[in-house]
């Protein structure tokens, strides 16, 4: 079955036998990682770019959540009211596409409520439609941990101190795995690690997780001390700082360790997190644990929503708007004799000349828009070269409040990039038109707008593979 990606996350296809097996071929040092997705992750993976290649860049992927399991249905058989309006509906005229699109949307979201609540009420089992099991964390970790004194790894648990009881506690573990070489590292439940930065932190990265939380610092010295071969990492899951920090010791050179798995707050199913009250078994087993939360957690309430009604709204969204739509895009690095780069202001920073496109690509079309924009001599010459197709990648993100994104507001980008050296052939050609000026590349990373550092990033490559 087809590779499935939702909000630029590549969803993965495994069950829990594989993932076992997966990981028991694991060769010592070889610093892999394990996330389980559940549908915080994919919505905050929606607006930070960082998290979205953290999520990508984990050796293991598991869905972890039926709502995540469902929405991975759903853009495997994006059902016929997207694909009438994908194939067909979209070509009408501007004002029988608006209303196409609203009925149809409409159609699709009340049929995904519908399917969405069959699901988790029902228990309906989507393995076999989807090629992937469910693999909950918390049930995982005592494969985990059976998996480590199998195989004689050393064995380092990370999580926050309750109440002082949370290190005792996990020293019972020895008790069913008495082989088991455990060491408990805990961190005070004062500490800034229990606190979550604002969900919408769109700074949070692997670069600067340490700054924002230099307790991280004692992990890490701790980690390095001791070489763990399997690392349980259990920061919680509200703020991406889990990942963030294990992708870290992924791409630290002074760390050594086997496997790192994110699990969030499973230590509360152990019986020795934070003391959460937990919902009766036969909601759990329904999927519906997030419903109890809502009810019993107020300050819960906002997050269950967001990931609740949120994927719902979303999911749709995102069977509307697929690759399908695509917008061209024409990037412009156009550099003078003095190695400086032609750019011009933004709210977000420094951007370099762009020509859009919703056809197919027009090199002359680009030639002319940026020499009228510009106001350079520029010579048709200099665009001729066909230029650097790049990766697709998400141009915004889906919001709640997108309901015309798949018309107008192109879902993903295409990118071409044209690199052209300009030379001034006279005094006046050097007058370029504002708000365009001449920029240093030494200034790029303070300057640019995160979407032109993407484009600087290409460029950087393409210039060292020359």
């Amino acid at each position: 079955m087809a590779q499935v990606s939702l909000f630029g996350v590549n969803l993965p296809s495994t069950n829990r036998l594989k993932l076992r097996s997966e990981l028991r071929d694991l060769k010592s040092g070889a610093k892999a990682t394990l996330y389980f997705l559940y549908s915080e992750f994919l919505l905050r993976a929606n607006w930070n770019l960082d998290y979205q290649k953290v999520l990508n860049r984990a050796t293991f992927k598991a869905i972890d959540g039926r709502g995540l399991h469902w929405s991975m249905w759903c853009l495997q058989t994006p059902g016929w009211l997207p694909g009438l309006y994908r194939q067909w509906l979209v070509k009408l005229p501007t004002g029988l596409r608006q209303l196409a699109f609203y009925i149809s949307f409409i159609g699709q979201l009340l049929f995904n409520l519908v399917s969405l609540w069959v699901t988790l009420v029902f228990r309906f089992n989507l393995s076999k439609l989807t090629n992937n099991e469910l693999v909950l964390g918390r049930e995982f970790v005592y494969d985990l941990l059976l998996l480590g004194e199998t195989l004689g790894w050393k064995t380092l648990i990370i999580a926050g101190d309750y109440q002082g009881q949370t290190k005792d506690s996990l020293a019972k573990l020895s008790l069913l795995y008495p082989k088991l070489d455990l060491t408990v590292y805990t961190y005070p439940s004062d500490s800034k690690l229990m606190q979550d930065i604002p969900s919408k932190s769109e700074y949070l990265n692997s670069t600067n997780l340490l700054e924002l939380y230099p307790e991280l610092e004692l992990v890490k010295h701790q980690i390095v001390a001791t070489s763990p071969d399997l690392i349980l990492v259990c920061l919680g899951g509200a703020s991406g700082k889990q990942e963030f920090f294990i992708d870290h010791l992924q791409a630290d050179p002074q760390t050594r360790f086997t496997l790192a798995v994110g699990l969030g707050a499973a230590l509360d199913h152990l019986g020795v997190g934070a003391g959460q009250p937990k919902p009766p078994k036969w909601l759990a087993d329904r999927g519906l644990e997030w419903l109890y939360r809502f009810i019993f957690l107020p300050y819960r309430r906002k997050r269950v929503w967001q990931a609740v009604v949120g994927l719902w709204w979303l999911t749709t969204l995102e069977q509307f708007v697929q690759t399908s739509l695509v917008q061209n895009r024409f990037v412009n690095l156009i550099r003078n004799q003095n190695g400086q780069f032609l750019v011009y202001p933004d709210s977000l920073g420094a951007n370099f000349p762009v020509e859009k496109f919703a056809t197919r690509q027009s090199l002359q079309h680009n030639y002319w828009q940026t020499k009228r924009k510009t106001g350079l001599d520029l010579q048709l010459l200099d665009f001729a070269i066909r230029p650097v197709r790049l990766p697709q990648h998400r141009l915004t993100p889906v919001s709640l409040t997108s309901w015309r994104q798949a018309e107008y507001k192109f879902e993903y980008v295409q990118p071409f990039l044209c690199s052209v050296d300009y030379t001034q052939t006279s005094e006046t050609s050097s007058v370029i038109n504002p708000p365009f000026f001449w920029l240093e590349s030494t200034r790029f990373n303070q300057s640019l707008s995160p979407l032109a550092k993407l484009y600087w990033q290409y460029y950087e490559q393409l210039a060292n593979l020359d």
